[in-house]
């Protein structure tokens, strides 16, 4: 008896053997069960980017880079303004766009744009190569693509239209005295407000 109870306490070697097996074994299986969360935790470098957010607020205008267009974007809507609308050949390219006010009623943007472009060199008999072209142009829009707009010639070549004149208001409004010649060399005085906190304040769509 004390034989066999002597034999049952004593350990084996073939089961400590397999006990270590065992668990190397089981070491390995958790190891790769943990791989693929691992990788899953990893980011996807590879994967696509996301595009670009459209611009919120404020709203932003830029010239394309051909000069042909001004491109308008917003929370609301984005467009283009051809240079063809806004000063009906005088130019071949935009240079320059400066938003001069804007308001922003959540649903609805009211902007006063100053867009400028050198005057058509050919224009005139030549006389116009020095020349520039001055718009100041009012664009109300919202999300359901409603849009009103109004332009103002602000300066032209050879001084048909210019400005002598300009006064500002801590308020935010501004108001600019234009001389206008005609070709019969009749002049014409031309008075223009506004109000740059609330450029649309008299529109309504």
């Amino acid at each position: 008896m004390s034989r066999y109870r002597f034999a049952a306490l004593r350990p084996s070697i073939g089961g400590f053997f397999a006990a270590c097996l065992l668990a190397a074994a089981m070491a390995g299986c958790a190891a790769s069960s943990d791989a693929p969360a691992e990788a899953a935790r990893t980011p996807d470098k590879t994967a696509a980017a996301k595009p670009p957010a459209r611009p919120q607020r404020p709203a932003q205008a830029s010239v394309a880079d051909d000069g042909k267009r001004i491109d308008v974007a917003s929370a609301v809507l984005d467009f283009p303004i051809e240079a063809a609308d806004v000063f009906d050949g005088r130019v071949l390219r935009i240079d320059r766009v400066a938003i001069l006010g804007q308001e922003d009623r959540g649903e609805r943007f009211d902007l006063l744009l100053r867009i400028e472009g050198p005057s058509d060199p050919k224009a005139e008999g030549g006389r116009c190569r020095d020349g520039r072209e001055i718009v100041l142009r009012e664009i109300s829009f919202d999300g359901n693509d409603n849009m009103i707009t109004g332009s103002q010639n602000f300066e032209s070549c050879l001084k048909r239209i210019r400005p002598v004149a300009e006064r500002r208001f801590p308020d935010g409004r501004v108001e600019y005295d234009l001389k206008q010649t005609y070709p019969a060399g009749d002049t014409w005085d031309v008075y223009l407000k506004y109000d740059l906190a609330h450029p649309g304040a008299g529109v309504t769509m």
